[in-house]
């Protein structure tokens, strides 16, 4: 565990201040654009989370008017900012984001995340698969769970924050500092 710990540590997926003060779901499965964790912490809390992607559906763009460029560059989905690129079309959509704590599902308002594209919920490296966009945890008195999502990378780059207590969304964050 600490040396998982360090390694989450070094390459900048979790920050120092906040690794003391939480426990990690880490009980998990990737299949098809699809990752699902389902995990008892020590604290007696049971969490079923999942996270589902499916290629980009039918949305309305909005395109910068820019004369040297045909099309233009996208700047809003269904008339709102978005995060997962730097104006091209997304590829990929999250379809689903869901959360049970102790077997009492919480309701997410979809448009929590319907402007989060090119979520990365597998990436593949040289030594193989490896989990990097999806990391839920709980706090250290087990009363809230917070769910971090990265997504795209270089200029599309985000980083979406979700914190639950047991019994709705209280808290949503997207950085983007690019």
């Amino acid at each position: 565990m600490v040396k998982v710990l360090v390694t989450l540590l070094s390459i900048g997926l979790i920050y120092p201040s906040s690794a003391k003060h939480r426990t990690s779901i880490t009980q998990y499965k990737i299949n098809n654009q699809t990752i699902t964790f389902d995990d008892t912490l020590p604290s007696g809390n049971r969490y079923h989370i999942m996270l589902r992607a499916r290629p980009f559906g039918k949305h309305s763009l909005t395109r910068s008017h820019d004369k040297n460029d045909q099309y233009g560059e996208v700047i809003k989905i269904d008339g709102r900012k978005f995060y997962g690129t730097d104006g091209e079309v997304p590829k990929m959509e999250i379809d689903t984001f869901a959360v049970e704590i102790n077997g009492v599902s919480i309701t997410i308002d979809r448009r929590k995340y319907s402007d989060l594209f090119e979520p990365t919920i597998e990436l593949k490296t040289e030594r193989g698969p490896f989990r990097s966009g999806v990391n839920p945890y709980e706090s250290s008195d087990g009363k809230t769970l917070t769910v971090e999502v990265a997504g795209s990378d270089g200029a599309g780059w985000y980083y979406a924050v979700f914190r639950f207590d047991h019994s709705k969304l209280v808290f949503r964050s997207v950085k983007n500092d690019y």
